[in-house]
C-alpha cells in the first residue's frame, strides 16, 4: 500500500508565474517507489517546460494513464519517453501514442499495485478514472468527468468506500451532481473544466478541506491528511 503521495499539477487552466499554461490537464504523481503521468495536456512543450520548473524527470515515470481521447488530455503525450506503458480506454486510437506500449483497459481492474482504473464509463465519451489506494485513504483522479462526476465518485465509493480526496476536471456539473460527489470525499480539488461555480461551492461546502490548485501546485497525501506543499 502507498504511504505517501505527491501530486504535481503540470498543467491546469489557471496559470502561475514561471510556468507555461493553456487549457488542458496533466498531473505527475509520485507514489514513492514509482511515479506516473495522469493525462498529458495538449502540448509536449508545456509538459516538458513545467516538468523542468518542478524538478521532474519524465524519464522516471513507470507508466502513462489516459483518462480519455480528447486533445487537451492527450496532445502532450509526445513528451513521454519512447516505450513507456500507456493505459488507455479500450478503443483509443491516436498517433500521439505511437511510440508508447499501449494497453487498452475495458473494465474496472488493478493496473499496477495500488492503482485501479474504474474502467471506461459514459456513452458518447468513454472515460476512465483512477483510484489510488493508500494508507492515507483512497484518492480519485478524474480527467473531465464526461460520464458525470457523481457517477464516477459513486462507482469509486461503492467499491472502495469513503474517499479521502478527489482531484481533476468536474466538467461544470449540476449542483446536485456536485453535491453527491463532494459527499463521497473528505477533500476535493475541482480544477481544469470544473468551472468557477464548482470551485466556489466546493470552497463553501468543504471549508479547509477544499484544496485550491493551479499549474505548478503540489499537493501531498500522508497519514490521513491532505495538504498543499506548493501553490
Amino acid at each position: 500500500m502507498i504511504d505517501k503521495l505527491r501530486i504535481y499539477v503540470l498543467n491546469d487552466n489557471e496559470g502561475a508565474q514561471g510556468f507555461l499554461n493553456e487549457w488542458g490537464l496533466s498531473l505527475f504523481v509520485d507514489a514513492g517507489s514509482f511515479s506516473f503521468l495522469f493525462d498529458s495536456d495538449s502540448s509536449p512543450m508545456v509538459i516538458e517546460h513545467n516538468s523542468k520548473q518542478l524538478g521532474i524527470d519524465l524519464s522516471s515515470i513507470s507508466f502513462f494513464f489516459l483518462s480519455h481521447e480528447h486533445l487537451d488530455h492527450l496532445g502532450g503525450a509526445e513528451a513521454i519517453p519512447e516505450g513507456k506503458t500507456a493505459y488507455v480506454p479500450a478503443g483509443t486510437e491516436s498517433s500521439y501514442l505511437k511510440k508508447l506500449r499501449v494497453i487498452e483497459v475495458d473494465e474496472s481492474k488493478e493496473i499496477e499495485e495500488g492503482i485501479w482504473s474504474t474502467g471506461p464509463l459514459g456513452n458518447e465519451v468513454k472515460e476512465q478514472s483512477m483510484i489510488i489506494q493508500g494508507s492515507f485513504g483512497h484518492a480519485l483522479l478524474v480527467g473531465c468527468s464526461h460520464p458525470g462526476i457523481d457517477v464516477i465518485a459513486e462507482r469509486a465509493e461503492s467499491r472502495f468506500g469513503k474517499l479521502k480526496y478527489v482531484i481533476g476536471g468536474f466538467h461544470k456539473p449540476k449542483l446536485s451532481s456536485l453535491l453527491k460527489a463532494l459527499q463521497s470525499a473528505d477533500y476535493a480539488s475541482p480544477i481544469h473544466c470544473s468551472g468557477e461555480m464548482a470551485k466556489a461551492y466546493a470552497r463553501a461546502k468543504l471549508g479547509d478541506h477544499y484544496v485550491p490548485l493551479r499549474t505548478g501546485s503540489v499537493v501531498s497525501l500522508e497519514k490521513g491528511s491532505v495538504s498543499i506543499e506548493r501553490f
